[in-house]
């Protein structure tokens, strides 16, 4: 008896309301009051389309909530709502949202995702269904998460209308009673359609004239950015580059731009600029790629000079697997990317990214994605021709430089050594030097001349070069002993303007003037230990360091040393690095000495001779026997340099066409060839001084019977602790 009661009080309570909203919307035509409350409602409708019409953009989204708010009300409801349809993901979305004081905190659809939430809901829109919910015993049991979430938000009744605009996407109105049930009758829903219609024409509206006014937007920054990018500073242009993506990134609503620029040879490419919107991630994006290997598809793609477009990462062919996989990994939902060109020449491409949504490029947007690519494109070009032509002039002044310092070296040479002879000799020991000569001379191999002093290693080392493939480049020479210590340094890598006191001028060091050809350094061991340390550098990475400069220059020498000393005794002694002498000791000659080789004495005094006398227009025709027995029987501690020089003072002296030789005094026992050659240095030295009581310097002097350099003798006296008896 008593649940007949109820129902029969539930059904009168539903009557009545389905009587009350009658009244106001369909009511005869004879009752006032009721034809006073629809033409209320009309005008109603008739001012929100009014109300919409020249609205801000800025306005829009919250007048179209208030008039949410107006209709809701005006029907005795607490809840209005406008979902539509996005395109891309084919999912309902909620754009717009009011509802009334009463209703909870936690009644809010922004950012629910309907098909995750609420499944029966879902596929009741995507079938375009109208719902009109007045008891939520009406939710079927397919419906149990909506029947709760309304049971939990305190829904009564709700309505779901359906519209179409044909500028927009479909769309449903929605109205929700937190306090009556209310039964829902056709005209209510074609109300609320009605009203769904305008508020999405207003949308529609205002969607058209914001792409119209972006439109606008876009072209008037182009022609902002073309007009900068034309009179700006080369060195500006990464710069402005990069606020100019930041820029356009917020105009156009994107999530990340970005600019690459392909390898010369096009077999990778590198990130150069790029801007992110808050909340984008840069994990995972890759800044350098090599083409030939992770993104063949990509490459083709770009090289023909198309652009890359997707708005979902379906529609990446399968073929293109690493680029689908890059894609998910770093998240991107769309992309639109356009080619960066110059003269029809691809140097790289401009693109944008969608991280948070999928997105539909339109045509007018690839047109001016690829004005901008354009104007950054001939930016970039101009930016790379200054540099190339500031290169050029770099290299004209460094290759004049190293002209200059090799016409110097050159006159150095002439006024030193005077014409360039071959080495002269047809006895078996020179017969084999020459022989490893031809066989090292075509490659890059570093050699290490041994022997005596004046036994011609310099000259060997003339011919080791002229027989090589760095022959068209002069052969720059160096003898270690001959420089001040404080001197060496700068000499051979160079210096800085102000590197140290007195250093008024910048320098170029030798190894930079031989760059690209060969360097010969004389007396290797007479360098020091930190010298020596900078020296194996070079050999073993193709670099030097100017004294006072921390920029590394790269040099492409070939090195030939040489040294009278015994460098394996200094290695053990500690005056030469271990690491340095098995560097320097690829290919090792030892050039005989004078003594070993008396079958050459005869062709060289032949030729010295008539040079001798050329020089001085003398004419010397005859050498007598005895005079070349004397020759061919001395010792010869001085080597070839001592000959040289005794014939030189014999031409000078001769008073007709027969050489007459005074030979130095010879030692009265034979020499200790077991001695070192430190010893044996310092016993010819000490000798050559005794003859000359002590002249070091000047004609006839120690420096001039030694064939050494006055500063050299010196500097080996310093060495060896020689010093003049008081």
């Amino acid at each position: 008896m008593s649940e007949n009661v109820h129902n029969r009080g539930e059904q009168t309570h539903k009557e009545a309301m389905v009587a009350k909203e009658l009244h106001v919307l369909t009511a005869k035509t004879d009752d006032t009051s009721s034809l006073r409350a629809a033409h209320e409602f009309e005008c109603m409708v008739s001012e929100i389309a009014a109300s919409l019409v020249n609205v801000l953009h800025s306005e829009i989204d919250k007048l179209i909530e208030q008039k949410l708010g107006l209709v809701a009300e005006f029907l005795g409801t607490h809840l209005g709502t406008l979902l539509l349809l996005n395109e891309q993901t084919q999912r309902y979305e909620v754009t717009h949202q009011w509802k009334s004081a009463i209703a909870k905190d936690e009644v809010n659809f922004r950012g629910v995702k309907v098909d995750q939430s609420y499944p029966w809901l879902a596929q009741q829109l995507r079938d375009r269904h109208q719902l009109t919910i007045s008891s939520l015993d009406e939710f079927s049991d397919q419906a149990k998460a909506e029947r709760e979430s309304c049971e939990r938000l305190g829904i009564r009744s709700v309505l779901w209308a359906p519209f179409d605009v044909s500028e927009l996407p479909k769309g449903f109105i929605a109205i929700n009673s937190l306090v009556d049930e209310i039964a829902w009758n056709d005209l209510i829903v074609q109300r609320m359609r009605l009203v769904g219609e305008i508020l999405g024409h207003a949308l529609s509206h205002h969607k058209a004239a914001r792409q119209i006014e972006k439109h606008q937007q876009f072209e008037r920054l182009l022609a902002e950015l073309s007009t900068t990018f034309i009179s700006l500073p080369v060195a500006e242009i990464d710069g402005q580059i990069n606020d100019s993506l930041r820029i356009i990134g917020e105009v156009m609503e994107v999530d990340r731009i970005f600019l690459n620029q392909f390898s010369k040879d096009k077999s990778e490419f590198r990130v150069t600029h790029m801007w992110t919107a808050d909340g984008v991630p840069r994990d995972g994006f890759v800044f350098d790629v090599d083409l030939g290997e992770y993104a063949l598809w990509y490459t083709k793609k770009m090289l023909s000079g198309k652009p890359l477009i997707f708005s979902s990462v379906n529609e990446i062919p399968k073929e293109a697997v690493n680029e689908r996989e890059y894609v998910k990994q770093t998240g991107i939902k769309s992309s639109a990317i356009v080619p960066l060109t110059v003269n029809e020449s691809v140097f790289g491409n401009f693109g944008f990214d969608m991280i948070h949504n999928e997105r539909q490029w339109s045509e007018s947007l690839l047109r001016q994605l690829q004005l901008a690519s354009d104007i950054f494109g001939n930016a970039l070009k101009r930016k790379e021709a200054d540099q190339n032509l500031h290169a050029a002039y770099a290299e004209i002044s460094q290759l004049q430089e190293r002209l200059a310092a090799e016409n110097v070296v050159l006159r150095e040479k002439i006024a030193l050594h005077g014409p360039y002879s071959q080495i002269i000799g047809v006895s078996d020991p020179i017969k084999q030097v020459l022989a490893q000569t031809k066989r090292v001379a075509p490659t890059n191999a570093t050699v290490l001349l041994l022997g005596e002093t004046g036994t011609g290693k310099e000259l060997l080392a003339h011919e080791i070069h002229e027989l090589s493939l760095r022959k068209d480049r002069p052969m720059i020479t160096v003898n270690c002993a001959a420089l001040p210590a404080s001197l060496v340094e700068a000499e051979l890598f160079g210096r800085e303007k102000g590197a140290y006191t007195g250093a008024m001028d910048r320098q170029i060091g030798r190894f930079e003037i031989a760059d690209g050809s060969t360097i010969f350094l004389d007396e290797i061991g007479e360098l020091s230990t930190d010298l020596q340390m900078k020296f194996l550098r070079v050999l073993q990475e193709g670099e030097v360091e100017r004294l006072g400069s921390a920029k590394t220059i790269n040099v492409d020498v070939r090195v030939i040393a040489a040294s009278n000393r015994d460098l394996i005794r200094a290695m053990e002694d500690g005056e030469f690095r271990e690491d340095l002498f098995y560097r320097l000791n690829v290919f090792p000659i030892t050039v005989p000495s004078l003594r070993d080789r008396v079958d050459d004495i005869a062709p060289m005094v032949t030729i010295f001779v008539k040079q001798f006398g050329a020089r001085m227009g003398k004419r010397i025709e005859h050498i007598s026997k005895d005079t070349m027995s004397k020759l061919e029987s001395y010792p010869w501690p001085g080597n070839v340099r001592e000959l040289k020089n005794v014939l030189e003072r014999a031409v000078i002296l001769a008073t007709d066409s027969t050489l007459r030789v005074d030979l130095p005094q010879t030692r009265s026992s034979p020499p200790d060839w077991s001695m070192s050659f430190a010893e044996a240095e310092r016993h010819n030295i000490l000798r050559a001084l005794e003859k000359t009581n002590w002249q070091i310097g000047g004609s006839g002097g120690a420096a001039d019977m030694l064939g050494l350099k006055r500063t050299t003798l010196r500097s080996k006296m310093n060495k060896l602790g020689i010093i003049k008896p008081r």
